[in-house]
């Protein structure tokens, strides 16, 4: 019979197993037994580092939402990215690189905001709601403020010409590239082009 994990990793391996098993058959389709069978720990010891399943996903998007809230600070010190080339790169060197490190989680993220009547939709919002505290932070470090209207905007854009779209790419890049027979770094680049065209336009013109 194989050892059973009772080590300080043993969360950290909770963590991984329940965000495999979440991303490949959802989180209602998800059992506490089988995290515990296949991250080999006793169930016992899952609910005394969590106390439920749903905490289990909160700490995947809490550990998430903390480096996007990292990466979205590091990025407003910089200098903003106005012209196409530089927007480009930054999704692919900054945002597209974020997404394939926590693809598992987003995957979650997005198939329970998916589901018709699903209480866990809203989590989704999250990478918003950091965006837009990070970016009331930053302006207001620099005299600058929205109108209510002017934020409720910029909000709605963000998310659904921003985050989505990249998001949505993010998961179905591996699948598109493969039925459709292309070069992923070629479709990455088409994407960028159409990405560039929609929100980046958005951006110039502010």
């Amino acid at each position: 019979m194989p050892k059973r994990h009772h080590s300080p990793n043993a969360k950290g391996r909770i963590l991984e197993v329940a965000k495999e098993i979440f991303a490949e058959k959802g989180f209602d389709g998800s059992r506490v037994d089988e995290i515990a069978k296949k991250a080999n720990v006793p169930k016992s010891l899952i609910y005394y580092h969590f106390k439920s399943k749903d905490a289990i996903l909160e700490e995947l998007l809490k550990t998430c939402l903390a480096e996007y809230e990292a990466i979205l600070d590091e990025v407003s010190t910089t200098q903003p990215a106005s012209s196409s080339e530089a927007l480009a790169g930054r999704i692919r060197t900054v945002y597209l690189k974020f997404l394939e490190e926590h693809e598992d989680t987003i995957r979650i993220i997005s198939m329970e905001a998916l589901k018709k009547g699903s209480e866990k939709a809203h989590l989704a919002f999250k990478f918003v709601e950091s965006f837009m505290e990070i970016d009331d932070h930053h302006r207001k470090r620099s005299g600058q403020t929205l109108t209510a209207e002017a934020r409720s905007e910029k909000m709605v854009v963000e998310f659904f010409t921003s985050f989505i779209p990249v998001t949505l790419f993010s998961c179905f890049r591996d699948v598109w590239s493969e039925y459709f027979d292309v070069d992923q770094e070629a479709l990455s680049e088409q994407f960028l082009t159409a990405y560039n065209s929609t929100y980046g336009e958005y951006r110039r013109q502010k």
